[in-house]
């Protein structure tokens, strides 16, 4: 596997702005990344439903795999951002949740991925449901061969708790490095203290005020997480999820740039 990937939607300009939204014309993302040299696209799944993604037809999924083939790009990860704007403890969610996960297993992801942020969040009054809840998933994910990752702002502490009590070899965390930026003393301490745990990374900076910025600009030092990663010997991949700047195909040949020169500063 190439060891750069990139959410789906961050190789188009936004029409309304939105940072996380579906591409209107996403068969051009996947030429785009293979002439930037790109691995793989990180499918998504929006926080509203939206009918109009290909993957949640046969057909549409027959259009990625193609489109993936035609430009030799694995399909490998994919995200369900509903889980956010709607609580995985709810029912319908789960449902949904289940058709997600069965379209990525048809689209042969190895990695699905639940950002537990929004109404998903975890605490202590739902972790022993929440618990139940991704156990669930996890063994039903772990029956298609699918590693789960959890994404949580919570403290590594908390993270290491939900995964130890959930207790199942596939289901891991993906660190989100701005993310982690904003919440987190030592962004590299806590790459260290998850080790092992951690089976998938995004990659974007932020800065003090939670707003996500250009590779470079924000809190995070790159040179720091990379050498955190080199040491706990991550070989997963690492996924832009960045801002995209004034063009988007530049800004990503820049973050492939920048953070190449910091992956091979330290591994």
């Amino acid at each position: 596997m190439k060891k750069f990937g990139i959410i789906q939607g961050r190789l188009s300009k936004s029409e309304n702005d939105e940072l996380q939204c579906f591409p209107k014309e996403w068969k051009a993302e996947f030429l785009d990344a293979k002439n930037l040299g790109i691995g793989f696209i990180e499918l998504l799944s929006e926080r509203d439903f939206n009918s109009s993604n290909p993957i949640w037809s046969n057909s549409g999924r027959e259009q990625i795999l193609f489109e993936a083939q035609k430009n030799n790009l694995e399909i490998y990860s994919s995200c369900t951002d509903y889980v956010i704007a709607n609580s995985i403890l709810n029912n319908e969610t789960g449902k949904h949740v289940h058709l997600f996960i069965d379209a990525s297993y048809k689209l042969g992801c190895k990695l699905v991925i639940f950002p537990l942020f929004g109404k998903s969040d975890f605490n202590y009054k739902n972790s022993q449901e929440l618990i139940e809840i991704l156990r669930y998933f996890g063994n039903y994910c772990a029956k298609k061969n699918i590693t789960l990752g959890i994404e949580s702002p919570r403290t590594t502490q908390e993270l290491i708790f939900l995964i130890d009590k959930v207790n199942l070899q596939n289901v891991r965390c993906v660190f989100d490095t701005g993310n982690r930026a904003v919440f987190a003393l030592d962004v590299a301490d806590e790459i260290r203290e998850l080790s092992e745990l951690i089976c998938h990374v995004h990659i974007k900076d932020k800065n003090h005020k939670d707003e996500n910025v250009a590779l470079g600009t924000g809190l995070i030092n790159f040179k720091k997480i990379f050498d955190a990663f080199a040491e706990i010997n991550y070989q997963g991949p690492f996924v832009f999820e960045s801002v995209r700047g004034k063009n988007p195909y530049t800004t990503a040949e820049f973050n492939l740039n920048f953070s190449n020169y910091f992956f091979n500063e330290s591994y």
